[in-house]
């Protein structure tokens, strides 16, 4: 099935997506030709990771104004964006950062300005005080915190982080700092020399600092964006496993870096095989005015291609095999009668693995061709080889098929793929065991002979309990329901409820209505209640107020009367003019003036 998604926003998206394009276009010094001629190009491969990225596509010289943005695979767009906006910093890093941020402010304190000394210290403070509460962490326990929290955890909630950003970009203290501490070290430092797989390994050529400010970007964004997740060591690991403690920063909302895109280019379109229902991408992606014509879209069949939105497009069609040639089961027992139950509890059971491989077995001597069978991880893969081995169940498999595994190293994958197919052409055919989420999940064409039929071993769902799922399908059923709709998450139906729960379920959501309308009804009464005793208590107050003003009138004017009366006796009124009046006045002036003064 192939689903197109465009967005008529009046601008839309699209430079292609392949996936080698990063080394095609990473910056080199001197510059590589590749990238002094992207503003010449009328085609341009990125990544998600330069696509999304604002920094990413300011570095290259990409300018989406114009430009058509097509998305493959795009189902894997708000997963991408997490990936890229999450920080995780352990605290090793931030004791090595530490150290540089405290040796490069006791260098340069006195040849600072003073707004650049005042950016180094809370730079500084938040680097030690982060140390702090990493070290105070109770161990073997982990939380989730918002920004705000977080900030107040760390006692630098009065730090402004947006500032401190602006201050090492435009001060470039990365590249200044990572100087500074080679400078320091003589030109030869040692934090290289590890091996590429090892975890304590340190790339020297990465400012100490480097995490500090991502962390510290991914804080200065909204609340609503992102959580904290602070991690602390297990108990009772050793020395040599047990990992530091750590602070990682994750995105919930991916819809800002996604609509940046929308905004600066001329058209978006998504195009994938896995993109319905539009619904799910659409409510992490898009604005609530778009899930209208979502829901409407996935509500239609085949027969209906196209569903024009107010700012978007959905157009979807049918697979290019008929329906009728493709048959899907449910295989719940093996040949054995052992239940085939492939949960995190059960799947390790060695009956469960000897039945597996029976009825791989089996599938093996019925479908011709080429058999793909996919496993939840490759841990699994390896633990399901090895029991067979034991058991002899891989060498009856090897007996009816050539079997191939899918390679741990990306170098080897082609040989392997150009191997199986050579083996399915041949008369017995070929099994190829893989993973799911791996690297022949997707991206490749497995046409015709190459998977005559597809094996999925188990669903791999996530941690039901991993507190950053829980977080994201609260956001997910909150944004969604926002919008008018009943949630996505589908947390009854993926614990494997049965009917009758459902049910259950159901009978206990009306039991809580009808609670919340009793206790609606209660919240009535009370607001009623509590509104006449304020408009008698208000109307009291009125009364009392104009009692009290009313007697200070009548108290101010009797006040008044009586020092006038004290006046008038201390001070009489002089009923003759004055003799040095009377030198200015002439005589019909004077008997005038007596004649006003009389009582």
């Amino acid at each position: 099935m192939a689903v197109v998604w465009a967005l008529s926003l009046g601008r839309f998206v699209c430079p292609s997506f392949a996936p080698r394009a990063a080394s095609l276009l990473a910056p080199r010094s001197p510059p590589s030709p590749r990238r002094s001629a992207i503003p010449g190009a009328r085609l341009v491969c990125v990544p998600y990771q330069i696509l999304f990225s604002k920094e990413a596509r300011k570095a290259l010289g990409i300018d989406l104004k114009g430009c058509t943005v097509i998305v493959d695979e795009a189902h894997n767009i708000p997963e991408a964006i997490r990936g890229m906006a999450s920080s995780k910093i352990d605290l090793e890093k931030v004791e090595r950062a530490e150290r540089a941020v405290n040796a490069y402010v006791e260098r340069y304190e006195t040849r600072l300005k003073g707004k650049n000394l005042e950016y180094c210290m809370q730079i500084k403070r938040f680097v030690q005080c982060l140390a702090v509460f990493l070290r105070k962490l109770p161990v073997g326990e982990s939380s989730l915190l918002g920004l705000n929290e977080f900030m107040f955890g760390i006692q630098c909630d009065n730090i402004n982080l947006c500032k401190v950003d602006r201050y090492i970009v435009r001060a470039d203290l990365n590249k200044k700092l990572l100087g500074f501490i080679t400078a320091a070290a003589g030109g030869k430092d040692k934090r290289g020399d590890a091996r590429d797989d090892s975890q304590a390994f340190v790339s020297k050529h990465i400012s100490p600092l480097r995490p500090i400010h991502d962390l510290i970007k991914r804080l200065s964004g909204s609340e609503l964006d992102g959580k904290v997740v602070v991690t602390s060591p297990k108990p009772g690991a050793g020395a040599g496993g047990a990992s530091p403690p750590s602070v990682r920063y994750f995105m919930l909302n991916p819809s800002t870096p996604f609509a940046e895109v929308v905004g600066e280019a001329q058209a978006v379109i998504l195009a994938g095989g896995t993109l319905r229902p539009f619904s799910h991408i659409c409510s992490e992606l898009l604005p609530a005015e778009g899930l209208e014509a979502a829901s409407l879209a996935d509500s239609r069949d085949y027969e209906t291609p196209v569903t024009e939105g107010e700012s978007s497009t959905f157009f979807s069609c049918d697979h290019v095999v008929p329906r009728e040639n493709v048959h899907c089961i449910s295989l719940s027992h093996g040949p054995d009668g052992n239940l085939l139950e492939f949960n995190y509890a059960n799947r390790q059971k060695e009956e469960t693995l000897d039945s597996l491989g029976r009825s791989i077995t089996n599938l093996c001597n019925v479908v011709p061709a080429g058999v793909v069978v996919f496993l939840p991880s490759y841990a699994y893969e390896a633990e399901v080889v090895r029991r067979w081995k034991d058991t002899g169940a891989w060498e009856m498999i090897k007996s009816k098929k050539r079997v191939f595994r899918e390679p741990k190293d990306a170098k080897d994958l082609d040989a392997t793929l150009s191997n199986y197919s050579r083996a399915v052409a041949k008369e017995n055919g070929a099994v190829l065991f893989s993973v799911v989420g791996g690297k022949m999940s997707e991206g490749i064409n497995f046409a015709d002979d190459m998977a005559r039929c597809v094996v999925v071993v188990g669903l791999p769902f996530p941690d039901s309990k991993d507190p950053e799922l829980k977080e994201k399908m609260q956001h997910l059923d909150k944004e969604y329901k926002a919008a008018g709709n009943k949630g996505i998450t589908g947390q009854v139906r993926a614990n494997g409820a049965t009917s009758d729960e459902l049910r259950a379920t159901s009978d206990e959501r009306r039991a809580t209505s009808d609670e919340r309308r009793a206790t609606s009804g209660e919240r009535r009464a009370s607001s009623g209640r509590i509104a006449r005793a304020a408009r008698q208590a208000t109307s009291e107050r009125i009364a009392r107020s104009a009692r009290r003003a009313t007697s200070g009138k009548i108290a101010r004017s009797e006040l008044r009367a009586g020092r006038s009366a004290r006046l008038a006796r201390a001070y009489p009124v002089v009923r003759s003019p004055s003799p040095r009046l009377k030198r200015y006045l002439s005589a019909p002036l004077l008997s005038l003036y007596a004649s006003l003064t009389t009582a």
